[in-house]
């Protein structure tokens, strides 16, 4: 708004300063000189067109940050002057008309590449994309190298769960990759396993026995003792423990679409 309401200032300024100088020498003593006056006519003519085509040129700048359906962060808690808030709510073009252009794109499967935002069947009606708790991802294409920025793509879902693959509105659960900078366990993994057997060498009571990582022991098979080693590889499942999700430091704002 800053941009066009300054370029329409200068416009009217540059206007008014040439009539000022029309008037002026028109009411003047001096002798009038029509081709002096042709000239300041002139060049009133030329600086006007001049400033009016960079009006032109920066309303079209400010067009191109208004596409509807275009998604930008927002520090406020209310919708905008011509923007909603991505809460998923359910807007209608009949009961708001200034919606149109946003009902209508949010619902054609050739802009959208799904029918996700379409209500019910309703023309007039669509589901607005809730982006509440949600970090935006640059979509890939099939078409050429970029999916393989996204291995994962073909799981992607709509809010419901159905499967829609990578399709624009559709959502990726959380995942964990292996990490760059390995894990470690503290004392080098080392660890303590109880065995149960039903007896031991020297042992005829059948209590447990510990045995450390890297030692050996020997239990009972059907009477027979054998050894069982624990330094050789194994795996170890965690069921506990970890934080709610995998995240980094973030900020909270709303995604607000333009209509």
């Amino acid at each position: 708004m800053f941009i066009r309401d300054w370029s329409l200032i200068r416009v009217a300024f540059v206007s008014a300063l040439g009539i000022l100088l029309l008037v002026s020498m028109r009411n003047s003593a001096l002798p009038q000189n029509e081709e002096t006056l042709d000239s300041i006519k002139e060049f009133v003519r030329k600086d006007y067109q001049r400033l009016k085509n960079e009006l032109e040129s920066e309303m079209e700048e400010l067009r191109k940050f208004k596409i509807t359906g275009s998604v930008k962060a927002y520090m406020g808690q209310s919708d905008p002057d011509g923007w909603l808030i991505c809460d998923g709510r359910v807007i209608d073009k009949q009961k708001n008309s200034k919606y149109s252009d946003l009902v209508d794109f949010l619902r054609d499967p050739v802009k959208i590449g799904s029918s996700i935002y379409q209500v019910d069947g309703n023309p007039a009606k669509a589901v607005l994309p809730d982006l509440r708790g949600r970090f935006l991802r640059g979509a890939v294409s099939n078409k050429d190298d970029s999916a393989a920025r996204d291995l994962d793509r073909a799981d992607r879902e709509s809010e419901d769960g159905k499967k829609l693959g990578p399709c624009i509105g559709s959502i990726q659960g959380f995942a964990t990759h292996i990490p760059k900078i390995p894990f470690e366990t503290d004392l080098k993994g080392k660890h303590s396993h109880q065995v149960y057997t039903t007896k031991r060498k020297g042992d005829r009571t059948g209590n447990g026995i510990s045995l450390v990582y890297g030692d050996w022991g020997l239990c009972s098979d059907e009477g027979n003792e054998i050894p069982i080693g624990f330094f050789e590889d194994h795996l170890h499942h965690i069921v506990k423990g970890g934080d709610h999700e995998t995240r980094p430091v973030n900020v909270y704002v709303n995604w607000i679409i333009k209509y």
